[in-house]
């Protein structure tokens, strides 16, 4: 059979398309090494067929010639050859190539509804980048810039994020599946954290405040020895200053609560609708992972199930059909010894027995056949249980792969899960201990 020549690439091919091409011409050869590899087989299994048959032609015509020791001497030797190449037939007979592995008929005999490029490849090393970053940039966050109030949270979400880290080496996972649950809230509290007390904004006013107070209270008491002197104008004077004075304070209490209300948006309520939103949507996301990841589990479960049940089923059907084959073999084995036992018989009564001799030497012919027949289908079938067995060993390694990493991924969701969560509540609360230094 001659193949096609391969249609030349031009080089003005995309380097892109270069690796399609390659696994493409890949594809192609090893398609090509299989079929040379099923046609020598085929060949070489219809070639001692051959040898067979045509051995026990020769017999058959031998019975048909007229009968003489040289001939019976002949015969046995031909009978010989065939049983020797009978037996070679049965250790050379193969079809590995002939039959091939089928996974779709095995992926739908086994009722399995995931296909294999759902499921786990075992080959897929685990990416841990996304949550190597992220340990940087907790480390990074600089602690002491907010008197150690979230020293604690952050303390913890490192040994999450760790305990994430070991999960991950542990799976055939990749971490780029979490990796916008955590930016949020590190973004949020790096801005929280950078923050200035509002305490720190009013320090200048609260000393001037004291200062006039301090002077008020000065004025009041020279105020009080000028009455029981009884300088009446110098009383006067100092409760006109001591007035201006109660309105400068005044002024100084009006501007602070302006300063005030202008930080209460940046430093509460902003920050409060920001922590509100990212916890939301983190909540959100891992929901949707937590749903796909039982539902990819629980389909794994039905197809390993079934999957199960199907390797049951196919080991008895080969035990029995192993056992059946067995009995076969011993019921053609004494069906030849008794075909040599009644030629024996029959060399005896050459003459009388020539036409039964030869419809023997047919009957053997018939045997014959069926004994290549029923090596031809008992090596088919064993064939085709050893593609299963290898398909289903496959399979279930991968399903139970699948399993396990889903299994990991929960894991490393609830532990996203509980790092937002930890940290989002660490941020309202210091939002709601600024609230009430605000009040």
């Amino acid at each position: 059979m001659e193949v096609a020549p391969a249609t030349t690439v031009s080089n003005e091919i995309q380097p892109s398309c270069q690796p399609l091409v390659q696994s493409r011409t890949s594809r192609t050869h090893e398609l090509l090494a299989s079929l040379d590899a099923a046609k020598k087989q085929k060949i070489q299994n219809d070639k001692m067929r051959n040898m067979v048959l045509d051995t026990e032609e020769l017999c058959k015509k031998v019975h048909e010639q007229r009968w003489s020791a040289k001939q019976r001497g002949e015969l046995e030797k031909l009978h010989q050859k065939t049983n020797d190449l009978i037996k070679e037939y049965g250790r050379s007979l193969s079809f590995c190539h002939i039959r091939k592995f089928n996974v779709s008929r095995y992926m739908g005999a086994c009722a399995q509804e995931m296909q294999v490029r759902d499921l786990i490849d075992p080959d897929c090393k685990p990416v841990t980048t996304t949550f190597d970053s992220l340990i940087e940039k907790v480390n990074k966050i600089d602690v002491n810039q907010s008197s150690g109030f979230f020293s604690q949270v952050i303390n913890h979400g490192k040994s999450i994020i760790n305990k994430i880290h070991t999960l991950l080496l542990d799976s055939n996972l990749k971490g780029d599946e979490w990796e916008g649950l955590t930016e949020p809230v590190l973004t949020l509290l790096k801005d929280v954290m950078n923050q200035v007390e509002i305490k720190e904004h009013l320090s200048e006013l609260e000393e001037q405040c004291r200062r006039v107070k301090f002077e008020i209270e000065e004025v009041q008491e020279q105020q009080q020895l000028a009455v029981e002197s009884g300088e009446m104008s110098q009383t006067e004077s100092l409760y006109y200053r001591k007035i201006t004075m109660q309105e400068a304070l005044a002024d100084l209490i009006t501007k602070k609560f302006e300063i005030i209300d202008s930080l209460t948006e940046d430093s509460f309520r902003n920050p409060l609708k920001r922590v509100h939103e990212a916890h939301g949507e983190a909540n959100s996301a891992i929901h949707n992972i937590l749903k796909e990841r039982e539902v990819l589990k629980k389909r794994c479960e039905l197809d390993l199930a079934s999957l199960t049940k199907e390797v049951e089923r196919v080991n008895l059907e080969d035990y029995n059909s192993t056992k059946s084959n067995v009995n076969l073999m011993e019921k053609l084995s004494c069906q030849f010894k008794e075909n040599l036992l009644q030629q024996d018989v029959c060399w005896k009564k050459i003459e009388a027995l020539e036409k039964e001799l030869v419809r023997l030497g047919e009957q053997r012919l018939a045997y014959v056949r069926s004994l290549m027949y029923s090596l031809e289908q008992e090596e088919k079938r064993k064939v085709e249980y050893q593609h299963f067995a290898e398909f289903s060993m496959q399979h279930k390694h991968l399903l139970e792969l699948t399993i396990f990493n889903c299994e990991i991924a929960e894991e490393i969701t609830d532990s996203v899960d509980e790092f937002v969560s930890a940290h989002c509540n660490a941020i309202e609360q210091k939002m709601r201990a600024t609230e009430r230094q605000i009040e």
